[in-house]
This record gives C-alpha cells, structure tokens and sequence, in this order.
C-alpha cells in the first residue's frame, strides 16, 4: 500500500468515525440538557418505586419484602426484581395464604399510594404500620392504601384475613434519585433539535476542515490533537452560535416559534472534544502500527553527509509521521564514500544518484548540502528532474541561526529576511502573570509535601536543606537558584572543580547526563533527583521573578564562558524549571541539542506550547526519565 493510498484510507476511516462522534455528541447534549432535571424542575409525578431499576439508586435494587400468615409461616426476603409480587407474573404468589407484607425500601421515599392485587378484602380490617396511618380502600380486586405520612422507609400491612396476593406496586418517587437521571417536568420537544443536529453536524465538519483535520500528513502526537480539535469545535460552536441568535431575531420578529437552549451547543462542543480526540488518538494508534509494519513509508535519499544531513535523518526517525524511512547519504566527499553515520552508508556520489535512487526503490531525494554549494545543488536539481526524481531542498541556516524566514525583494531582487523574534512585551506580561497565578496556587498545594521532604533531608545528613548555586538568567543577568541539597556537603572549591571537569567532558562529547558526582548523592536525594522533586523549590526564583515555570535550561557561570555567539542566544528569555530540552530527553541529550532546544523554544513561544511542556513534563517526573 502507497503512502498516499495508506492516508487517504486513514482519512475516511477518520472522518466516518467524526460523523458518528459528532452526532453522538450532538444526542448526548440533548438528553443532558432536554432530558434530565439537571436545569429545569424534576418531574414530581408518581411511578411505581418497585420497577425503578437504575444502578445503585433504584428502589428496585435496594428494596425488598416479605410476606406471611397469622400461623407464624413467613417467606425470606426478596428484592423487588426478583420477588414474585413485583415482578410481572400471570399466576397467584402461592399456595401460601398471606396475612400480612412488610416492605423495606431502603431509604426514604415519597410514597403516594400501595396497590396490592388480591382477592375480597374488607378495608376495615386493614392495619397500616408505621402508626401515621392510612386511607383504605378496596375496589376490583384491588386493595389501595394512601399513607397518611407521604415520608416513608419501611412499611407492615396487615390484611386482616388469610387471601391470595398476586401484585404489589408501591406509587411515588425516589428523592435519592439524582437530578441526571431524573425526566424534567416539562418536556421538550424534539423536532427543533434534530433539523439543529444537522446544522451542528455541518459546523463541526467545517470547523474540522478549517482547522486542517484531514491533511494527508499530520503529527501524531495527542496534544497537537486535541489543540485541532479544540479549535474545531470552537469554530463550529461560534457558527451555531451565531446561527441561533439570528434564528431568534427572526422568531422574535414574527412573534413565534421555540427558543433553542444554547446549553446544547456548549455541552455538544465540550461533548465534541472528548470523543473528536478519542477518534484521533485511535486512527493514530492505527497508523502507527501501520508505519511500524513498513507500510506506507517512502523511502528517501538523502544528499550531504554533512551535519545538517546527519540531523535530518534524526528529525525523520523522530517523527515517524511523516513517513520518511531515509536509506542512504549520497554526497561527493572522496573520503565519506563507504562510511557511515547515523546508521546508514554513504552510497557514491551526486553524479550517480539517479542510478542509485532506482536501485534503492525510491522517488524521493533530501538535499541537504552547505551553502556554498550553489552550483552542485542546481546540477542536483536537474539530474532529479531528468529522471521525475521528487527533490527537497534543506538549507543549512539554521545550523548558525533559527529564524523565521520571509522573502523580499531589493529593486526586484529576492532576497531572505530573518526575522529574529522573542517574546514581545505582551506575551511577556501574560507569561509572567500565569507564573505567578500557578505559583502561589500550585505552592499551597503542595506545601506539605515540601515540609516533608525538607524534614527527610535535615535528619538524613548534615547540612542546610536547601542548595543554592548562581546560575545565569535572562540577559546574562546571574541569580542565586534554589534546590533541596541532595548531596553531602563539600566545599564549594571543591564542588566547583568536580563541576568544571565534567562539564568540560560533556562540551567534548566524551560524557552525557548530568554533571553531578553520584558518589556524594544522600539516599534522600537520590530519590529526589529521580523525580525532580529537588527542583520544586525553585519555585521561590520564579515568585521573584528570576525564572520562569516554562523556560531554557539555567546555565553555571562557568558554562557560559565556554559558549559560542549564537548559544548566547539562550539568554533571550527567563530560565525555565522544566523546559522542551527537559522532555525531550533531558540529561540524555548532548549540549548542542540542548541549546538549539531552548532557542527554538524562544522563538516559539505561545501559551499551547508552554501547556504541552507542562503536561509533557508529568510523564516524564512520573516515570524519573532524564533526571
């Protein structure tokens, strides 16, 4: 199956299930709004408490009775949806004269009247028990009793002579019932709704499509689903919106017609996201299994075997959505024939790759040549359009500087401005305030946990429980950052040169990981750093305003005497207490992968991506990756 084939199947599985969804969604609104005492008056009137057989709340699970003779003969307990007097039976109970019935209905219940179908009776032997009372009558082979006191958990009725029972039914409602579960007074009728189902189904299916719901290539990652779906329903909610204001005006203005409640669509759209997401989380899990499987993937070339060639292979094994499965480098380098990197060979050169991509089965060529390499590139070009050879050209800009890149022109000339842009002083401002909201919210919360791990950490080794160290924030400005001390106390000359080596072994590529000597790790902070629980004090730097809940990892002032112009980058925003380098492999990433983590995350930026970080970091503590 071709790559293309494989999505568009996808689509139309995708988009069968979002019709069903949305309708699903559509009905569920309804009922949760039309047909339940949620929002409007429950329906009082009575019902026969012995058929009501909802799950835990019902009278027909928790009540039961039992019945008897004067003689002292008595049956066991039933419940009332098995006993043969309150559930649908053609014949008598028994040979069993009964004299009397108790009834337990598990709890306090409006009881309006108590039908019991038997032969003559005389009303006026009748005795009702609790001792309120009761008005008896006997009619049609009937006995009906109304309790005096409508509040009643338990009941005897004694009949007064030995007769056959055939059916008891016990009228009035279950106060214990819950309002979603109750039918509302006054029902709502349900054409209006069905012709607004439609429209709803047209908004949402715009809403889907507006927002790129079924492009042949997506991310498969849940939290880029749900963003999409929240924007799609969002978009079909204002539309339907806006729909029943004008259909309102209109009735309004003719003086008829039915008001719709607008609790249908926002419960519809809340309804929408769950089940819209669900859909996608499991054509994704199809699709990957798909992928896993080989099926649908193109294979692809990939020419330059030089670093920005190297990192492109990483970013298409990373995201494996996109289905690109690269095969070999082609690149005209003498001494790189035959080597290989990233796990694939250097094939030959430029001048073969037409020879070459037939060989390997593919269609699809990734230039990823230098600059400088003008000419080689237009003569790439060209042998892949001899041969219908579908080429990507990937300039290596961003090996110096990420950028967003839009193209200009000087007195007609083309050109590429880059347009380097931070947070903005709005953003900033937003930013700043959701830190401080969270903090002192999150820092109640979690007040006593941090007295309990700091309580550990003084009694399991001496020393002040909390660590601080100067770390470099925004603009090179340096801060003293806190940490619960998890390691046995040193000097600082002596910390510092511990640091300084293996930060060192980490810029030469010889290490990777933290730079910490496990040897002086307490056991409390072991366990600690394995959550990045020690972290949490840090909590302290963003109320003042050195760090930031979301932000680049804070380098020590002895890094930074090492880093080169564009790491310097990284000081363009606040330091973070989690970061995209944090969930994106954390101290098992190298240095460079790291900075160009926190640069791509100031340039960026948005409230969404701080939220994916946030919630991507909870996997991550949670399963103590990276730490």
């Amino acid at each position: 199956m071709t790559y293309r084939s494989l999505h568009i199947l996808l689509i139309v599985l995708l988009l069968a299930l979002d019709v069903v969804m949305i309708n699903l969604a559509g009905v569920g609104a309804f009922w949760l709004r039309c047909r339940t005492g949620l929002f409007e008056e429950v329906d009082a009137r009575s019902s026969d408490l012995t058929r009501q057989s909802v799950l835990l709340w019902g009278i027909g699970n928790s009540g039961r009775y039992r019945s008897g003779n004067a003689t002292g003969d008595a049956s066991d307990w039933m419940s009332f949806n098995e006993g043969a007097l309150t559930t649908p039976v053609s014949e008598d109970v028994g040979s069993i004269p009964v004299s009397w019935i108790e009834v337990d209905l598990g709890g306090q219940c409006r009881v309006d009247e108590i039908h019991l179908a038997t032969e003559n009776v005389d009303p006026s032997l009748v005795r009702f028990s609790p001792p309120a009372g009761a008005k008896v009558s006997y009619g049609v082979g009937a006995l009906k009793v109304v309790p005096e006191d409508e509040q009643v958990s338990d009941f005897r009725l004694d009949i007064g002579s030995l007769s056959h029972v055939s059916a008891l039914r016990i009228l009035g409602s279950n106060p214990k019932m819950p309002r979603i579960l109750s039918p509302p007074a006054i029902r709502v009728p349900q054409r209006p709704y069905e012709y607004l189902l439609v429209v709803w189904n047209a908004a949402a299916l715009f809403g889907l499509l507006f927002a790129g719901a079924y492009r042949l290539t997506r991310s498969l990652e849940l939290l880029d689903d749900l963003l999409l779906v929240v924007k799609a329903t969002a978009t079909a909610m204002v539309v339907v919106i806006v729909i029943l204001f004008l259909h309102r005006g209109y009735q309004e203005f003719t003086y008829t017609g039915f008001e719709f409640s607008r609790l249908v669509v926002i419960f519809g759209s809340i309804f929408s996201v769950f089940l819209l997401t669900a859909n996608r989380a499991i054509v994704d899990v199809i699709h990957t299994q798909f992928l896993k499987h080989g099926v649908g993937i193109r294979k692809v070339l990939v020419v330059g075997a030089g670093p920005v060639g190297q990192r492109i292979v990483e970013r298409l094994r990373k995201h494996y959505w996109l289905a690109y499965e690269p095969i070999g480098f082609v690149d005209d380098t003498a001494g790189l024939q035959g080597q290989t990197f990233q796990g694939l060979t250097v094939l030959g050169g430029t001048n073969r790759l037409p020879e070459l991509a037939e060989a390997a089965g593919t269609r699809d060529v990734i230039v990823a040549l230098p600059n400088s390499s003008h000419k080689t590139i237009r003569d790439i070009v060209g042998r892949c359009q001899q041969v219908n050879l579908r080429f990507h050209i990937l300039p290596d800009l961003f090996e110096v500087i990420s950028s967003d890149v839009r193209i200009g022109a000087i007195d007609g000339v083309p050109i590429l401005d880059l347009d380097d842009h931070y947070l903005g002083e709005w953003d900033r401002f937003l930013k700043r305030g959701l830190d401080v909201t969270a903090v002192l919210v999150g820092g109640v919360l979690i007040s006593p946990a941090l007295a309990i791990f700091a309580l550990l950490i003084k009694l399991s080794s001496q020393g002040p429980i909390l660590y601080t160290q100067a770390r470099v924030g925004e603009h090179g400005k340096s801060f003293e950052c806190y940490k619960f001390r998890t390691m046995w106390v040193v000097s600082r000359e002596e910390e510092k040169k511990e640091r300084e080596q293996a930060y060192q072994e980490l810029v030469e590529g010889r290490t990777s990981g933290k730079i910490v000597n496990e040897n002086r790790v307490t056991a409390v902070g072991r366990f600690l750093r394995k959550f990045r629980l020690d972290e949490l004090p840090q909590l302290l730097n963003v109320l003042k305003g050195d760090m930031s809940i979301v932000g680049p990892r804070p380098p020590i002032p002895y890094e930074v005497e090492n880093y080169n112009s564009w790491h310097m980058e990284r000081f363009k925003g606040k330091p973070g207490i989690t970061g995209l380098w944090q969930v994106s492999g954390g101290s098992d990433l190298s240095f460079e992968e790291m900075v160009r983590l926190d640069i791509f995350y100031l340039k960026s930026w948005s409230l969404w991506l701080d939220l994916k970080i946030v919630l991507r970091t909870v996997p991550v503590v949670l399963g103590g990756r990276g730490a």
